[in-house]
């Protein structure tokens, strides 16, 4: 049996800022956060997350090449999350999503270093507080326009759950790990 490659990152992490090993990639957003804006021609992190999460959330197992790795797979680990909270809570409308969603990208979260978080092997304990803060605003900043672009496969034209993505995807537990429910 042939196993497929799982799909890395391949964004140019020169001059990008770092935090507990992961890139800050650039990221195209009118959301307010310390990601360096990236050119709106071109896809960014969260753009490649959406593409290639059929294919990566059916890996059980991830080898990390790169810094942008561990961004793409908090992103596809945020996704499947919010995939979860869709198919437990089944909002009435995409407004009703949008606000689920929004409510989802802006909670507390853990952060490496801190006892709950569910990937720390993958990640480096921050070295001091600024650190520490750098990652959780970038990945608060990555949560709430995934979250955004997410929308519109999550929820059919009509405003109902698009229950092929949801359903599909809802068990799928990339690298058998999640961000929670």
């Amino acid at each position: 049996e042939v196993e497929m490659p799982a799909y890395h990152s391949s964004f140019d992490e020169a001059d990008v800022k770092i935090a507990c090993k992961t890139a800050l990639l650039p990221i195209k957003t009118n959301v307010k956060g310390p990601a360096p804006p990236a050119d709106p021609e071109k896809d960014d992190i969260i753009d490649y997350a959406l593409f290639t999460f059929k294919a990566n959330s059916l890996h059980k197992n991830f080898e990390f090449k790169c810094l942008g790795d561990r961004t793409l797979v908090y992103a596809t680990l945020f996704i499947s999350q919010c995939i979860g909270r869709i198919h437990k809570s089944k909002p009435a409308s995409k407004a009703d999503g949008k606000k689920l969603l929004y409510s989802l990208a802006v909670e507390e979260f853990s952060k490496p270093g801190d006892a709950g978080f569910p990937i720390s092997a993958f990640f480096e304990v921050p070295k001091g507080k600024d650190e520490a803060e750098s990652w959780r605003l970038y990945m608060r900043q990555l949560r709430e326009e995934t979250s955004i672009r997410l929308l519109d496969r999550l929820f059919n034209e009509d405003g109902t759950v698009n229950k092929f993505w949801v359903n599909q995807f809802v068990k799928r537990k990339f690298m058998n790990k999640s961000l929670g429910e």
